[in-house]
């Protein structure tokens, strides 16, 4: 038997009119000067239905229309024209603009997130525990959300929002904020919603939509290009974006010379930022496992490990580390290879089945840090790591949440974007 529809859409249009200044949106808000204004077809002739309980992905590269159309959905935007029906409460769970005062405490941002989406008195204090012992806050819960790092304010935002068990859930962009610990707690937290809601998701891992989704819609400039079984769709849509990454890469080398910083400029701008005026011990090795060469374009959720050798001199134990930094040097994440080591040559390995990195261009330096945790010494041959486009609808976050493993120690990575 068929499940009833939850959310039915039917000759969905939307259209944006791009103003070119403050003044001209106001005017067209009032209905006035809208005439020779560009537009922007977001949404064209979307008719969708979903069923009660189903779990759906939605992928599509960057100003597909993902957004808008959970947006549409979730009543935030109106269509310009069509009709959107859905049956019940929804919760929206968006990258940015939950709705959260800056200047309120997060405990009162809670309470405010409790009772606006319209949770009865009788379940407050219950759903007021759970957010509280879920994210793990502390003391922080009495100060300002504004004082929040992106990784804090990630976890309010996200408890707050599965504290309520609605109709339909939509999340974009969110479920890999947060250190690795937290995102598993995410995904069990999710789990445990699925058996009573419906699920619409957007994220820019497709294992992480494979995890979850049982149906996938990829759309494409505003229109629905392919729904069906995740498994099809997925596969189409990796071998669409690997074809068009490679067809942008190949544009831009015929085109241009490289955008990254020569490599021993960089290097030497590292250098100088991180206070090295003589190195100590010495990074003899670099590679990537498992594939050769220096460069690696790969996407996330994909395997990645490392591997090098190092010397470290009579003087002390070092740290031997890999720093990622972005095009023009700046410090984007940094992985520790196991424990530190003392007096000796050494082979260091570290690898990862499913890395979490945000879309971009890295270079990626081997370090040695010393028990002062000063950096002492910087690899001369970094690796660049490229990561192609996937699923992004928002420009994005640096993250890197998943598991690594460095002979029998797992390892904890620090991130640039959540502290």
């Amino acid at each position: 038997m068929t499940a009833p529809a939850i959310i039915t859409l039917t000759n969905v249009h939307k259209i944006y009119h791009l103003y070119g200044s403050p003044l001209r949106q106001m005017l067209g808000y009032l209905g006035v000067g809208t005439k020779n204004v560009p537009t922007k077809h977001a949404l064209s002739n979307i008719n969708l239905t979903i069923e009660k309980g189903e779990r759906v992905g939605i992928v599509g590269h960057n100003g597909s229309g993902k957004t808008t159309l959970l947006r549409t959905i979730t009543g935030y935007t109106r269509p310009s024209s069509g009709s959107v029906e859905v049956v019940g409460s929804t919760q929206a769970l968006m990258q940015r603009g939950y709705g959260f005062n800056d200047h309120l405490s997060g405990l009162e941002n809670i309470r405010n997130a409790m009772v606006y989406n319209g949770l009865p008195k009788h379940a407050l204090a219950a759903a007021e525990s759970d957010i509280v012992d879920f994210v793990e806050l502390g003391e922080f819960l009495y100060h300002p959300v504004k004082t929040y790092s992106l990784g804090m304010r990630a976890r309010l935002e996200f408890a707050a929002a599965t504290a309520i068990h609605p109709s339909v859930l939509v999340i974009d962009e969110v479920l890999g904020a947060g250190d690795g610990y937290f995102v598993r707690k995410c995904a069990a937290r999710m789990r445990s919603l699925m058996d009573n809601t419906t699920l619409l998701l957007v994220s820019h891992s497709l294992d992480q939509i494979k995890e979850y989704c049982e149906r996938v819609i990829w759309l494409d400039a505003g229109i629905i290009r392919e729904d069906g079984p995740t498994d099809a769709v997925l596969a189409n849509y990796r071998s669409h974006m690997n074809a068009r990454t490679s067809e942008l890469r190949n544009e831009a080398q015929t085109t241009t010379q490289t955008t990254l910083t020569p490599q021993a400029s960089l290097r030497q701008k590292l250098l100088r930022s991180l206070g090295v005026a003589r190195q100590i011990g010495a990074i003899n090795h670099f590679v990537f496992q498992n594939h050769e060469g220096t460069a690696l374009v790969t996407e996330t959720g994909k395997p990645l490990g490392f591997a090098l050798e190092i010397t470290v001199p009579s003087s002390g134990q070092l740290q031997p580390l890999v720093l990622g930094v972005t095009e023009h040097g700046g410090f984007a994440f940094e992985l520790e290879l196991g424990t530190p080591r003392s007096e000796g040559n050494h082979s260091v390995t570290a690898s990862s089945v499913k890395s979490e990195i945000g879309v971009g261009d890295y270079v990626l330096f081997p370090a040695l840090r010393d028990a002062h945790g000063n950096i002492v010494a910087l690899g001369d041959s970094p690796l660049t790591l490229s990561m192609a486009v996937a699923n992004w609808s928002d420009p994005p976050l640096v993250h890197w949440s998943a598991q690594w493993q460095a002979g029998d120690r797992m390892l904890t990575p620090k991130i640039s974007a959540w502290v």
